[in-house]
Protein backbone atom coordinates (compact mmCIF):
# COMPACT_ATOMS: atom_id res chain seq x y z
CA UNK A 1 0.00 0.00 0.00
CA UNK A 2 1.64 3.05 -1.26
CA UNK A 3 1.41 6.73 0.31
CA UNK A 4 -0.39 7.80 -2.80
CA UNK A 5 -3.28 9.91 -1.66
CA UNK A 6 -6.07 8.13 -3.98
CA UNK A 7 -4.70 4.62 -2.04
CA UNK A 8 -4.69 5.80 1.58
CA UNK A 9 -7.89 3.76 2.00
CA UNK A 10 -8.60 1.64 5.30
CA UNK A 11 -8.43 -1.94 4.70
CA UNK A 12 -11.75 -2.06 6.55
CA UNK A 13 -13.26 0.76 3.75
CA UNK A 14 -11.84 -1.06 0.32
CA UNK A 15 -13.27 -4.60 1.43
CA UNK A 16 -16.62 -3.04 2.15
CA UNK A 17 -16.77 -1.45 -0.90
CA UNK A 18 -16.04 -4.48 -2.83
CA UNK A 19 -18.85 -6.66 -0.30
CA UNK A 20 -21.45 -3.65 -1.85
CA UNK A 21 -20.48 -4.40 -5.32
CA UNK A 22 -20.50 -8.01 -4.91
CA UNK A 23 -23.99 -7.75 -4.17
CA UNK A 24 -25.34 -5.50 -6.39
CA UNK A 25 -27.66 -7.62 -9.49
CA UNK A 26 -25.12 -7.56 -11.84
CA UNK A 27 -22.73 -9.80 -9.71
CA UNK A 28 -25.17 -11.82 -8.26
CA UNK A 29 -26.13 -12.70 -11.84
CA UNK A 30 -22.01 -13.39 -12.66
CA UNK A 31 -21.97 -15.37 -9.69
CA UNK A 32 -24.82 -17.40 -10.37
CA UNK A 33 -22.64 -18.46 -13.72
CA UNK A 34 -19.32 -18.71 -12.48
CA UNK A 35 -18.95 -21.71 -9.64
CA UNK A 36 -15.59 -20.44 -8.81
CA UNK A 37 -16.41 -16.75 -8.90
CA UNK A 38 -19.10 -17.31 -6.20
CA UNK A 39 -16.77 -19.62 -4.25
CA UNK A 40 -13.94 -16.62 -4.06
CA UNK A 41 -17.37 -14.58 -3.24
CA UNK A 42 -17.86 -16.52 -0.06
CA UNK A 43 -13.82 -16.27 0.57
CA UNK A 44 -13.80 -13.22 1.22
CA UNK A 45 -17.67 -12.27 2.34
CA UNK A 46 -16.47 -14.82 5.33
CA UNK A 47 -13.14 -12.65 5.77
CA UNK A 48 -10.55 -15.69 4.62
CA UNK A 49 -9.02 -13.59 1.95
CA UNK A 50 -8.23 -10.24 1.16
CA UNK A 51 -9.21 -7.75 -1.31
CA UNK A 52 -6.07 -7.68 -3.50
CA UNK A 53 -5.95 -11.94 -3.07
CA UNK A 54 -9.58 -11.39 -4.32
CA UNK A 55 -8.81 -9.81 -7.60
CA UNK A 56 -5.63 -11.27 -7.98
CA UNK A 57 -7.07 -14.43 -8.39
CA UNK A 58 -10.52 -13.59 -10.16
CA UNK A 59 -10.44 -15.38 -14.14
CA UNK A 60 -10.93 -13.54 -16.85
CA UNK A 61 -14.10 -15.71 -17.74
CA UNK A 62 -15.45 -13.76 -14.57
CA UNK A 63 -14.29 -10.28 -15.62
CA UNK A 64 -16.36 -10.15 -19.29
CA UNK A 65 -19.42 -8.34 -19.64
CA UNK A 66 -20.99 -4.93 -19.00
CA UNK A 67 -20.79 -5.12 -15.71
CA UNK A 68 -18.04 -6.75 -14.59
CA UNK A 69 -15.85 -4.30 -16.47
CA UNK A 70 -16.49 -1.45 -13.99
CA UNK A 71 -17.49 -3.10 -11.07
CA UNK A 72 -13.35 -4.65 -10.89
CA UNK A 73 -11.95 -0.80 -11.82
CA UNK A 74 -13.94 0.88 -8.93
CA UNK A 75 -12.98 -2.23 -6.72
CA UNK A 76 -9.55 -1.34 -8.18
CA UNK A 77 -9.47 1.98 -7.35
CA UNK A 78 -11.52 1.37 -3.59
CA UNK A 79 -9.06 -1.38 -2.29
CA UNK A 80 -6.27 0.79 -3.44
CA UNK A 81 -3.51 -1.35 -4.56
CA UNK A 82 -1.65 -0.54 -7.65
CA UNK A 83 0.64 -3.00 -7.50
CA UNK A 84 -1.77 -5.44 -7.33
CA UNK A 85 -3.35 -4.20 -10.76
CA UNK A 86 0.16 -4.21 -12.18
CA UNK A 87 0.69 -8.07 -11.18
CA UNK A 88 -2.33 -8.89 -13.54
CA UNK A 89 -1.05 -6.51 -16.29
CA UNK A 90 2.02 -8.68 -16.38
CA UNK A 91 0.22 -11.79 -16.08
CA UNK A 92 -2.31 -11.48 -18.22
CA UNK A 93 0.04 -9.64 -20.81
CA UNK A 94 2.56 -11.98 -20.92
CA UNK A 95 0.53 -14.76 -20.83
CA UNK A 96 -0.93 -15.56 -24.13
CA UNK A 97 -1.91 -19.21 -23.42
CA UNK A 98 -4.69 -17.33 -20.33
CA UNK A 99 -7.93 -18.72 -20.51
CA UNK A 100 -10.43 -16.12 -21.14
CA UNK A 101 -9.03 -13.72 -24.15
CA UNK A 102 -7.89 -10.79 -23.67
CA UNK A 103 -11.17 -9.93 -21.27
CA UNK A 104 -8.88 -9.31 -17.83
CA UNK A 105 -6.15 -7.52 -19.50
CA UNK A 106 -8.42 -4.83 -20.89
CA UNK A 107 -9.92 -4.17 -17.72
CA UNK A 108 -6.92 -3.37 -16.77
CA UNK A 109 -5.87 -1.05 -19.29
CA UNK A 110 -8.66 0.68 -18.63
CA UNK A 111 -8.42 1.29 -15.67
CA UNK A 112 -5.34 2.75 -15.85
CA UNK A 113 -6.68 5.26 -18.06
CA UNK A 114 -9.51 5.95 -15.74
CA UNK A 115 -6.76 7.28 -13.92
CA UNK A 116 -5.57 10.05 -16.11
CA UNK A 117 -9.18 10.73 -17.36
CA UNK A 118 -9.60 11.42 -13.45
CA UNK A 119 -6.29 13.60 -13.66
CA UNK A 120 -4.24 11.29 -11.10
CA UNK A 121 -1.36 10.28 -13.93
CA UNK A 122 1.07 10.95 -11.50
CA UNK A 123 0.03 7.51 -9.54
CA UNK A 124 0.14 6.18 -13.08
CA UNK A 125 3.59 7.36 -13.59
CA UNK A 126 5.03 5.37 -10.48
CA UNK A 127 4.55 2.70 -12.31
CA UNK A 128 5.80 3.64 -15.60
CA UNK A 129 8.84 2.04 -15.92
CA UNK A 130 7.36 -1.93 -15.02
CA UNK A 131 4.44 -0.97 -17.48
CA UNK A 132 7.32 -0.05 -20.20
CA UNK A 133 9.28 -3.32 -19.12
CA UNK A 134 6.52 -5.59 -19.39
CA UNK A 135 5.98 -3.92 -22.98
CA UNK A 136 9.76 -4.76 -23.84
CA UNK A 137 9.13 -8.42 -22.79
CA UNK A 138 6.12 -8.90 -24.81
CA UNK A 139 7.53 -8.03 -28.56
CA UNK A 140 10.50 -9.98 -27.76
CA UNK A 141 7.79 -12.85 -27.23
CA UNK A 142 5.20 -12.76 -29.95
CA UNK A 143 5.07 -16.55 -30.64
CA UNK A 144 1.05 -16.52 -31.98
CA UNK A 145 -2.14 -14.52 -32.71
CA UNK A 146 -3.24 -14.07 -29.43
CA UNK A 147 0.20 -12.81 -27.67
CA UNK A 148 0.06 -10.13 -31.13
CA UNK A 149 -3.61 -9.00 -30.22
CA UNK A 150 -2.17 -8.52 -26.50
CA UNK A 151 0.39 -6.59 -27.89
CA UNK A 152 -1.60 -4.63 -29.53
CA UNK A 153 -3.90 -3.58 -26.92
CA UNK A 154 -0.90 -3.10 -24.44
CA UNK A 155 0.95 -0.32 -27.48
CA UNK A 156 -2.73 1.31 -27.95
CA UNK A 157 -2.79 2.13 -24.40
CA UNK A 158 1.24 3.53 -24.15
CA UNK A 159 0.26 5.80 -27.47
CA UNK A 160 -2.69 7.01 -25.71
CA UNK A 161 -1.37 7.95 -22.53
CA UNK A 162 1.64 9.53 -24.33
CA UNK A 163 -0.33 11.08 -26.78
CA UNK A 164 -3.34 12.92 -24.56
CA UNK A 165 -1.83 12.59 -20.85
CA UNK A 166 1.26 13.09 -20.66
CA UNK A 167 4.64 13.71 -22.74
CA UNK A 168 6.94 13.63 -19.88
CA UNK A 169 5.92 9.56 -20.12
CA UNK A 170 6.05 9.97 -23.92
CA UNK A 171 9.36 11.18 -23.83
CA UNK A 172 10.28 8.26 -21.00
CA UNK A 173 9.03 5.63 -23.21
CA UNK A 174 10.61 6.95 -26.34
CA UNK A 175 14.05 7.23 -24.61
CA UNK A 176 13.73 3.81 -23.49
CA UNK A 177 12.84 2.02 -26.96
CA UNK A 178 16.23 3.95 -28.26
CA UNK A 179 18.30 2.46 -25.45
CA UNK A 180 16.96 -0.90 -26.39
CA UNK A 181 17.73 -0.36 -29.92
CA UNK A 182 21.33 0.72 -28.84
CA UNK A 183 21.24 -2.51 -26.70
CA UNK A 184 20.16 -4.80 -29.79
CA UNK A 185 23.47 -3.44 -31.84
CA UNK A 186 22.65 -0.24 -33.03
CA UNK A 187 20.08 -0.40 -34.85
CA UNK A 188 18.63 2.77 -34.91
CA UNK A 189 21.29 4.27 -36.58
CA UNK A 190 23.11 3.32 -40.31
CA UNK A 191 26.03 5.03 -38.89
CA UNK A 192 26.84 2.78 -36.14
CA UNK A 193 29.59 0.55 -36.83
CA UNK A 194 28.92 -3.45 -37.28
CA UNK A 195 30.31 -5.91 -34.69
CA UNK A 196 33.71 -6.79 -35.18
CA UNK A 197 34.13 -10.32 -34.60
CA UNK A 198 35.88 -9.39 -31.29
CA UNK A 199 32.98 -7.59 -30.26
CA UNK A 200 30.90 -9.31 -27.14
CA UNK A 201 27.55 -10.87 -28.79
CA UNK A 202 24.53 -8.59 -28.66
CA UNK A 203 22.16 -10.01 -26.24
CA UNK A 204 19.92 -12.09 -27.87
CA UNK A 205 16.24 -10.72 -26.69
CA UNK A 206 16.33 -6.89 -27.79
CA UNK A 207 17.63 -8.44 -31.24
CA UNK A 208 14.61 -10.30 -31.52
CA UNK A 209 12.44 -7.34 -30.78
CA UNK A 210 14.43 -4.68 -32.79
CA UNK A 211 11.38 -4.46 -35.99
CA UNK A 212 8.46 -4.46 -33.34
CA UNK A 213 10.79 -1.60 -31.71
CA UNK A 214 11.15 0.76 -34.65
CA UNK A 215 7.33 0.15 -36.25
CA UNK A 216 6.39 1.26 -32.41
CA UNK A 217 8.37 4.03 -32.75
CA UNK A 218 7.43 5.44 -36.00
CA UNK A 219 3.73 4.84 -34.66
CA UNK A 220 4.28 6.68 -31.51
CA UNK A 221 6.28 10.11 -33.42
CA UNK A 222 3.05 9.41 -36.58
CA UNK A 223 0.15 9.91 -33.71
CA UNK A 224 1.81 12.38 -31.88
CA UNK A 225 2.94 14.51 -34.37
CA UNK A 226 -0.62 13.64 -35.88
CA UNK A 227 0.58 12.69 -39.26
CA UNK A 228 -2.33 11.61 -41.59
CA UNK A 229 -3.62 7.81 -40.89
CA UNK A 230 -1.38 7.47 -37.93
CA UNK A 231 1.61 6.89 -40.31
CA UNK A 232 4.48 8.58 -41.66
CA UNK A 233 6.93 9.24 -38.66
CA UNK A 234 10.31 8.27 -37.18
CA UNK A 235 12.76 10.13 -38.75
CA UNK A 236 12.82 12.43 -35.46
CA UNK A 237 12.37 9.27 -32.94
CA UNK A 238 15.10 7.29 -35.28
CA UNK A 239 17.39 9.65 -35.66
CA UNK A 240 17.36 9.50 -39.10
CA UNK A 241 17.98 5.58 -38.83
CA UNK A 242 14.93 4.97 -41.12
CA UNK A 243 15.83 5.84 -44.68
CA UNK A 244 13.49 3.82 -46.99
CA UNK A 245 13.82 3.83 -50.69
CA UNK A 246 10.49 4.83 -52.70
CA UNK A 247 9.19 1.48 -53.79
CA UNK A 248 10.15 0.53 -49.92
CA UNK A 249 8.15 3.44 -48.46
CA UNK A 250 4.93 3.10 -50.71
CA UNK A 251 4.68 -0.88 -49.60
CA UNK A 252 5.28 0.32 -45.98
CA UNK A 253 2.29 2.82 -46.96
CA UNK A 254 0.19 0.41 -48.24
CA UNK A 255 0.90 -2.13 -45.63
CA UNK A 256 -0.32 -0.17 -42.67
CA UNK A 257 -3.10 1.53 -44.35
CA UNK A 258 -4.43 -2.38 -44.37
CA UNK A 259 -3.35 -2.93 -40.55
CA UNK A 260 -5.48 0.33 -39.71
CA UNK A 261 -8.32 -1.39 -41.60
CA UNK A 262 -7.73 -4.43 -39.84
CA UNK A 263 -7.40 -2.17 -36.69
CA UNK A 264 -10.48 -0.63 -36.76
CA UNK A 265 -12.79 -3.97 -37.85
CA UNK A 266 -11.73 -5.15 -34.69
CA UNK A 267 -15.02 -5.88 -32.46
CA UNK A 268 -15.47 -3.98 -28.82
CA UNK A 269 -13.77 -6.70 -26.87
CA UNK A 270 -10.72 -6.31 -28.65
CA UNK A 271 -10.15 -2.12 -28.52
CA UNK A 272 -9.81 0.08 -25.50
CA UNK A 273 -12.78 2.80 -25.09
CA UNK A 274 -10.23 5.33 -25.30
CA UNK A 275 -7.50 5.07 -28.48
CA UNK A 276 -5.18 8.19 -29.77
CA UNK A 277 -4.25 5.47 -32.30
CA UNK A 278 -7.48 5.20 -33.67
CA UNK A 279 -8.20 9.00 -33.31
CA UNK A 280 -5.27 9.59 -35.48
CA UNK A 281 -6.75 7.11 -37.71
CA UNK A 282 -10.65 8.32 -38.05
CA UNK A 283 -9.74 12.07 -37.74
CA UNK A 284 -7.60 12.65 -40.37
CA UNK A 285 -9.47 15.26 -41.85
CA UNK A 286 -9.39 17.23 -38.43
CA UNK A 287 -5.63 16.90 -38.22
CA UNK A 288 -4.84 18.87 -41.69
CA UNK A 289 -2.23 21.78 -40.59
CA UNK A 290 -1.96 20.83 -37.05
CA UNK A 291 1.30 18.72 -36.89
CA UNK A 292 2.98 18.79 -33.77
CA UNK A 293 6.80 19.50 -33.15
CA UNK A 294 8.10 16.53 -32.60
CA UNK A 295 11.81 17.72 -32.81
CA UNK A 296 12.19 17.45 -29.10
CA UNK A 297 11.52 13.43 -29.07
CA UNK A 298 15.02 12.38 -28.38
CA UNK A 299 17.76 14.20 -26.99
Amino acid sequence: RGSLEWSAVPHDAAAASLLRLLRTPGFVTLRRRSRALEVECRRIEGGNTGVAEFLDCISPDDARGPVAGPALRTAWREGGDMSAAVRLLHDHALAAHREGGTGMLRHVLEFFLDLCAAGEVHVLAAFWIQIRQCHLRMMGAVRCADSLLRLEMVEDFLITVAADYSVHMALELAWGLLADLDGAGGAASPATPSPSANSPPCDATPRSRRFFVVRFLCELESVLARHDGGWGGGATALRGGLRPSHTQDVTIQNAMAQLQRFRAAAGPTHQLSRSARRDAVEGDGDTQGRRRDVSNLVG
